[in-house]
């Protein structure tokens, strides 16, 4: 659990390098070295460099994960103003019913009414209304500044994957953890300007 996290949490960085490209803003050169830095602490946390690593499969599956969770960021920013964050994520979270319910209508299972009541519990309060508010920040604040306080998810998930499952993470991934994190905790700006100046008067 804790690989997969971990590798979600690189979402900031596809943010950090995404957005300027999008709002033609120039491209922090600081922000390349904390991409450089979470991708050192990705290279530590990957257990072997194996397309047929199990493990490693889902390290990239949890990369791409956080890809499109970035570009769905930076996308809700500029809907978020037309649609509200409600609508907005209503919409998202019925586009992902209807593509994955043709896979678990394959299922063999049988659920029971606690079962049914714990996914509503994760469905309504933990998925909808996170979502929601996650979605509503993005009005007041850049997509950056929102991807960094949802990059402490890995931190809760593998916490809580401790105590209640006894998962503990290994010594390199909490050494890449940290790198990951520490990279997309730090500030967005530093005086060393941008890659992309603009011409001086």
């Amino acid at each position: 659990m804790a690989l997969g996290l971990l590798a979600f949490s690189t979402f900031p960085l596809f943010t950090a390098l995404i957005d300027p490209l999008v709002s033609r803003k120039p491209l922090s050169a600081f922000d390349l070295a904390k991409a450089a830095l979470s991708l050192v602490g990705v290279g530590i946390v990957a257990p072997a460099f194996d397309l047929g690593n199990p493990q490693f499969q889902g390290l990239a599956w949890g990369m791409a994960s956080g890809l499109s969770y970035a570009v769905l960021s930076i996308g809700n920013r500029d809907m978020v103003p037309r649609l509200g964050s409600l609508k907005l994520a209503f919409s998202e979270q019925a586009f992902a019913l209807a593509f994955l319910l043709p896979f678990a209508l394959g299922l063999e299972m049988r659920p029971t009414v606690a079962e049914i009541s714990l996914l509503a519990l994760l469905g309504v309060v933990f998925t909808g209304l996170s979502h929601s508010l996650f979605i509503d920040s993005l009005k007041v604040v850049r997509p950056q500044a929102a991807s960094l306080a949802s990059a402490l998810e890995p931190v809760y998930g593998i916490l809580f994957s401790a105590l209640l499952l006894g998962q503990f993470p290994k010594a390199r991934e909490v050494a890449g953890g940290l790198l990951i994190i520490g990279a997309m905790a730090l500030p967005g700006k530093r005086p060393w300007g941008s890659l992309k100046k603009g011409k001086e008067a």
